[in-house]
């Protein structure tokens, strides 16, 4: 598998919209994504292979510190490191841009995510309930993760 970095472009948001609607209940509509590209504090990078999007992650710098807004790998490529290595690069950008702490919030259900990001050092902070809402209404728990580099 030869897994290619890029910065996340507009040409991306099409299959970008596809693999967050099939991985994500509420998945991030285009305007959603258009936005985020537009906002000079977001920084995104998406993992290719051969040409096709496998994943991608999208955050926001604010001053030293950083917030995962999404991080998602197509599920014909989960489970074969694409989601490490997405997150490995996203860190090291961000260390370099010099960001202290990075956050962000996970559903607590999500055991392969919430594995993920504590094998990179990430550790709970906080709770926050019903904080996503999936399909018929229902409301999931998210666990506030930390990062720090310093």
């Amino acid at each position: 598998m030869d897994l290619v970095f890029s910065f996340f472009l507009t040409e991306h948001v099409e299959e970008a919209l596809r693999i967050h609607q099939q991985c994500l209940p509420m998945p991030w509509s285009e305007k959603l994504f258009q936005e985020a590209l537009k906002d000079k504090n977001n920084i995104g990078f998406s993992a290719l292979i051969e040409d096709d999007l496998s994943g991608f992650i999208i955050g926001r710098k604010i001053q030293e510190e950083a917030e995962i807004l999404t991080l998602v790998v197509d599920e014909s490529q989960q489970g074969r490191g694409v989601g490490t290595k997405l997150l490995h690069h996203f860190l090291a950008h961000l260390k370099q841009q010099h960001i202290k702490k990075i956050f962000l919030e996970v559903k607590a259900s999500n055991t392969p995510a919430m594995k993920l990001y504590e094998s990179f050092g990430f550790r709970k902070i906080g709770r926050r309930e019903n904080y996503y809402t999936e399909l018929k209404g229902h409301s999931r728990t998210a666990e506030v993760l930390e990062k720090s580099f310093f």
